[in-house]
C-alpha cells in the first residue's frame, strides 16, 4: 500500500479519492470546521454561504476522502481574473503528517496552473505559525503584509502570497 498514506494511523491509496464537493458534503464540511466560529466571528455563516457559492460555482471546493470520511478540504475564491484566494485550507486533526494536506495543496497548485492563475492569496493567524510554516513549504507562499484586527479586536493576520511563476507540483496527485 505505500506511498504517502502508510502511516498505520493514515488511510492507504486504494481508499482515499480527492473530488469537487457535492451539496451531500455539506454536514461534514461543517463537521471538519466545527471551530470556525472560535476563529471568525460569524465563521459558520461566512461557511454557509461559501459552501452555497461552491454549489453555483462562485467558489472552489475540494475535499480528500477516506472510505467516505472527510479528512481534508480546501476551499478558494477568484479575486480578479488571475488571482484567487486559499480561503481554507483544513485537515483533519487525526490525519495530520500524513500527506493529505500535501494532496489538497498539490491538487490546488496544479489546478491554478491549469487555469493560468498568477497568484494566490491567504491569510493566517500571526501566531500560527505551523499553518504559516506548512503553506510556506508546500505551497510556496511567503508573507507579504500583516493586518491588525481585521477578524476580531485584539487579533492579526498575515497575508501571504503565491507567485504561480516558479511553482513545482507533484505529478502523481
Amino acid at each position: 500500500m505505500g506511498g504517502i498514506f502508510s502511516n498505520k494511523r493514515c488511510f492507504n491509496t486504494n481508499m482515499q479519492c480527492i473530488r469537487e464537493l457535492r451539496s451531500f458534503d455539506r454536514r461534514q464540511v461543517f463537521s471538519l470546521l466545527n471551530d470556525i466560529n472560535t476563529v471568525y466571528p460569524c465563521g459558520f455563516e461566512w461557511l454557509d454561504e461559501k459552501f452555497n457559492d461552491i454549489l453555483l460555482r462562485k467558489a472552489y471546493g475540494v475535499g480528500l476522502f477516506a472510505a467516505g470520511d472527510l479528512v481534508g478540504l480546501g476551499i478558494e475564491t477568484p479575486k480578479g481574473v488571475r488571482e484567487v484566494k486559499l480561503s481554507t485550507l483544513k485537515v483533519r486533526a487525526d490525519k495530520r503528517n500524513c500527506g493529505v494536506g500535501f494532496v489538497l495543496m498539490n491538487h490546488l497548485k496544479k489546478r491554478w496552473l491549469k487555469n493560468s492563475v498568477d497568484k494566490a492569496i491567504v491569510t493566517v493567524e500571526t501566531s500560527n505559525i505551523g499553518t504559516k510554516n506548512y503553506l510556506k513549504k508546500y505551497g510556496n507562499f511567503t508573507t507579504i503584509d500583516t493586518l491588525s484586527n481585521k477578524y476580531k479586536t485584539g487579533s492579526s493576520e498575515d497575508i501571504l502570497s503565491c507567485s504561480l511563476e516558479d511553482v513545482n507540483v507533484c505529478p502523481q496527485n
